[in-house]
């Protein structure tokens, strides 16, 4: 009895040690420990096999085996404490990940006694956010335990050197009740790191309203459970902020493929009736998701456009664009950026009316100082020969903000320049192109091209205007004077 008492008692101290090491190993305390149980096991093994390898270099015929032997063990003893030097050095370090890569860093400042619940939080949340990849990889990344996060302004260093696009952080607190030990973060955080840009309030405030009613507490009776739906919650808005993440950073198609899902969990995991936040945090990411979809149609047509092949887009791709902004206009009907990116495909595949139609609409729902809708039905007009309106869409899209960003209008001179190849029987196009250089791009320019106009007129009866509107244009003595802007 007294003999199976020691065994035990033998037995239960490495036991001790691996526990206490799980506990403190990110610490100095947890460093000393480490260095001397590393050496006594070192030190266990070196005796036991000691005499073999003697007599095996003995057998082999080595003269020296001996003293081999003893340099071999004192680098040994030399090189174990100092691999186990390196290794809690790194355990402790900031993680970090590729550049572009979705990671989030999880970050609970947590007392030891509750690692293992912080613990098991961490799987499960890994594998919810794993579960709603769809195309889109998630790196979990958690951050040491000597290391804690206690003020945004942390939070958003350690994002920066750790490559991570989001941290999740707050202190982790337990209470005891008549129920039970309950478990959960007293104060949840989330930090992004984005691009420079202005966030709306509204936004900012969905933002906010993603965190309203989640559960961020598990309860000791029930703690597999609350432990699911903790880790389900916080990616919900680990998601959403993701989501917001690559929208600010123009990558739309990746966008697309985090909000669709997200758009659809929220859309069945709530009933109808739900608080006024948890229905503004859902319909902005409704509106963001509409925004990613005509957004990364978008993003693909520029590049047909910069590449000067926009009527060399095949036709199932436009359908699949048009398929998109139509889906993105049935979510968010009041944006006008749907309409405006529907009349620019539905006019590639050919349907020129519906174009006037959609542009039509999207100058009902433009800003009042968006210009981008006035200048498409000025094009449009033009192309099917309504001078008139044309003149006259011109004359409210250039008295308006938006008409001097730079961006805006090289895309509109390059779409018309285009259109003038690919239709060269329409001569009319070239006053379309004239009015723009004249006042928002080249005056050199719109002489030339007024010029040609005027050289080669077109034949129809109902177009004999354009020559003279492309005469006074030409001759106008102050040709940078500027139309009133919108106010």
């Amino acid at each position: 009895m007294v003999g199976r008492i020691r065994r035990r008692r033998v037995m239960d101290k490495p036991i001790d040690i691996l526990q206490f090491l799980r506990k403190r190993l990110h610490f100095l305390d947890g460093l000393i420990v480490l260095l001397l149980s590393s050496e006594a096991v070192y030190i266990a093994v070196a005796r036991a096999i000691g005499q073999n390898c003697v007599l095996l270099l003995n057998t082999l015929g080595c003269s020296q085996a001996l003293s081999w032997c003893r340099a071999i063990y004192l680098l040994g003893f030399l090189l174990v404490p100092g691999t186990a030097f390196i290794f809690w050095h790194r355990i402790r370090t900031i993680p970090k990940c590729k550049r572009n890569q979705l990671a989030i860093l999880f970050a609970p400042n947590a007392e030891p006694d509750t690692q293992q619940v912080i613990e098991r939080l961490f799987v499960h949340l890994k594998q919810e956010i794993k579960s709603k990849e769809f195309g889109v990889r998630f790196i979990l990344q958690r951050l040491p335990p000597n290391l804690s996060i206690d003020s945004a302004e942390e939070a958003i260093g350690l994002l920066r050197e750790s490559r991570s696009a989001v941290a999740v952080w707050g202190p982790i607190e337990q209470q005891q009740s008549e129920q039970g030990k309950t478990t959960g973060f007293s104060k949840l955080s989330v930090t992004f790191v984005h691009r420079p840009a202005r966030i709306h309030p509204l936004r900012q405030e969905a933002l906010a309203m993603s965190l309203v009613q989640r559960q961020l507490h598990v309860r000791e009776r029930t703690q597999i459970a609350d432990q699911r739906l903790v880790a389900k919650d916080i990616g919900i808005v680990v998601r959403n902020v993701l989501g917001v993440t690559l929208l600010i950073d123009h990558r739309h198609a990746e966008a697309v493929k985090l909000l669709g899902p997200l758009h659809f969990d929220l859309q069945t995991a709530f009933s109808k009736k739900v608080p006024p936040p948890v229905q503004r945090f859902r319909m902005q990411v409704r509106y963001d998701f509409a925004y990613a979809l005509t957004m990364s149609t978008g993003d693909e047509y520029r590049k047909w456009l910069a590449g000067g092949k926009i009527y060399d887009i095949p036709r199932p791709v436009l359908e699949g664009w048009l398929k998109n902004v139509r889906q993105a206009a049935s979510l968010d009907p009041q944006n006008s950026i749907h309409p405006v990116s529907e009349a620019i495909y539905l006019f590639l595949s050919g349907d020129v009316q519906g174009a006037i139609t959609a542009e039509r609409k999207a100058d009902r729902l433009s800003p009042r100082a968006a210009a981008i809708a006035n200048l498409g039905l000025a094009f449009l007009y033009n192309f099917t020969g309504d001078l008139k309106q044309s003149r006259d869409q011109y004359r409210l899209g250039l008295a308006k903000k938006t008409s001097y960003e730079e961006v805006l209008i090289n895309q509109c001179l390059a779409f018309i320049s285009q259109s003038i190849k690919r239709w060269p029987e329409k001569k009319q196009l070239r006053l379309t192109l004239a009015v723009l250089q004249y006042h928002r791009g080249s005056v050199a320019d719109a002489k030339k091209t007024l010029q040609a106009l005027i050289d080669d007129p077109p034949a129809e009866p109902n177009l004999q205007g354009v020559v003279e509107e492309a005469r006074k244009l030409l001759n106008q003595g102050d040709v940078q004077q500027e139309p009133e802007l919108d106010k």
